[in-house]
This record gives C-alpha cells, sequence and structure tokens, in this order.
C-alpha cells in the first residue's frame, strides 16, 4: 500500500497505448518504448502497489460516504447494472511532535 491507499483500476482493454509503436516522449526511456510495452510496465507496478486491477467500464464515478462507486448503466447479463465500489482507508495517524 503507498501512501495509507487502496487503489482499484478499471481496465477496459481498449488502451490506445496498443497503437504506439514507438514513443520517445516518455521519461526513463531514452531510446523510446512501444505502447504495449509501456502498458506492461505499468500494469507491473500498479500490481506492486498491492493495485486491484478489474477489467470493467466505467461512466460514472461518484463519492459515497465509504469511499468512491463506479458505475456503467449498461446492465450485464443478468440484467443488472453493473458497479464497482471502492472503499475509502482511513487517514494514518499525525506524528507528534
Amino acid at each position: 500500500m503507498r501512501f495509507h491507499l487502496r487503489i482499484a483500476l478499471l481496465d477496459a482493454g481498449a488502451s490506445r497505448a496498443v497503437l504506439i509503436p514507438l514513443t520517445r516522449n516518455h521519461a526513463g526511456f531514452p531510446d523510446g518504448i512501444s505502447g504495449v510495452d509501456l502498458l506492461v510496465r505499468v500494469r507491473a507496478q500498479a500490481v506492486n502497489f498491492s493495485t486491484v486491477i478489474t477489467h470493467a467500464h466505467a461512466d460514472v464515478l461518484s463519492r459515497t460516504p465509504e469511499g468512491f462507486a463506479a458505475q456503467n448503466p449498461k446492465r450485464d447479463d443478468r440484467g443488472e447494472k453493473r458497479s464497482h465500489r471502492h472503499r475509502r482507508r482511513q487517514s494514518p495517524p499525525t506524528p507528534r511532535e
């Protein structure tokens, strides 16, 4: 966990980065990197920080008392609305001086 946060990532699997054969416009890769390789590295870094990655698409993000709710107004195969909820983590205690 980074900075006492829990992170959820909804990935619809339609990143435009897969269309980039080589980019030289990304720090840390002076010889360039392909969009596919960059996505692999970004995903690995996210997983390294305990990010929960879900294959999904959201059209609406709203605050809830518990954190956030991402919703897709489209219905799933059972006719139910798709919804993903992410609970807010409590802030760490403030250090005493």
